[in-house]
């Protein structure tokens, strides 16, 4: 199999690239090694926040807390991450999803069940035509309708963002068909492949993204208001912005710092001091005030 793969990769540049980089990151970053990897589902939490495509670096950016703890993920994308940490049978959460992949038909196509209580597919029913996503205060409706549904559930909120499109930059949204879904036509315009093709810059590309990750975390907090008991946000991986030669995330088996590397912050509504729930309140109002600003000048 050994040899197979490379007389494979000689025949296939591409190929050759991606087997020559897995050899160098096992190398060069054991750390980051799949036995590392957490599973998020033996960990004790009543709500787990999913941002999608959230970098470490700019989670500790936007939050300006440098001492955020990280933990390595089980995959480099989404369908990877899934299939890492979701190989038991979970009665007691209810997942709900805005991203096509964590969905009742892609568990069902990927690990041949669903593994959860339920599943709402926040994709299907809240899909915003116009931006070619699931907006950040759709899933937040979704997750507290969900809260009083189902009380004694824990919880597995994933919003789409800050993945991908990029919510604040009208030009961007033009050019980015969003996340693929079930059933339904894709071209595969992304603002990574617009990057690629020289038509934008890495530099705003990446304040955009930044952008998206303040976004959604006004939404995050409004949920987090709303819950009580302990509360984890993470991601299921990152993006690359042009390392590597990659500007979103690479697929199976190639494992970096910007993908792997994620947040595990964790905030206790029971048992929080008054200076940490304070803290996350001046939080809210930076990002709130951000958000006012970009609306005031026109670009939101």
């Amino acid at each position: 199999m050994f040899n197979q793969r490379i007389l494979l990769s000689l025949w296939n540049p591409k190929l050759l690239y991606k087997y020559l980089l897995k050899l160098y990151l096992k190398l060069r970053y054991p750390q980051l090694w799949k036995k590392n990897a957490i599973k998020i589902m033996r960990y004790d939490w009543d709500y787990l926040i999913i941002l999608d495509a959230c970098r470490y670096d700019m989670f500790k950016l936007v939050l300006k807390d440098k001492s955020i703890p990280f933990v390595v993920s089980g995959g480099s994308g989404t369908k990877e991450w899934m299939e890492w940490n979701f190989n038991g049978t979970y009665m007691d959460v209810v997942y709900i999803s805005g991203n096509p992949f964590l969905s009742n038909i892609y568990l069902e196509m990927f690990l041949d069940r669903n593994p959860f209580f339920k599943v709402i597919d926040v994709w299907d029913f809240g899909w915003n035509d116009s931006v070619n996503t699931v907006l950040p205060q759709t899933v937040t409706d979704a997750a507290l309708k969900t809260l009083k549904e189902y009380p004694n559930k824990k919880l597995i909120i994933h919003y789409n963002q800050p993945h991908h499109p990029f919510l604040s930059n009208e030009e961007f949204l033009k050019i980015d068909d969003g996340p693929q879904r079930i059933g339904i036509p894709w071209k595969g315009n992304t603002i990574w492949r617009a990057v690629k093709l020289g038509k934008v810059s890495v530099k705003r590309v990446w304040q955009a993204y930044i952008k998206n990750l303040e976004l959604v975390m006004i939404e995050v907090y409004r949920l987090i208001d709303n819950l009580s008991g302990r509360i984890i946000i993470t991601s299921d991986h990152g993006n690359q912005m042009g390392k590597f030669f990659q500007f979103g995330h690479f697929s199976y088996g190639i494992r970096t710092e910007e993908l792997c590397k994620v947040r595990w912050y964790t905030i206790n509504k029971k048992e929080e001091s008054a200076s940490k729930l304070e803290q996350i309140d001046e939080e809210k109002i930076t990002i709130k005030s951000k958000i006012d600003k970009l609306i005031k000048n026109g670009d939101f």
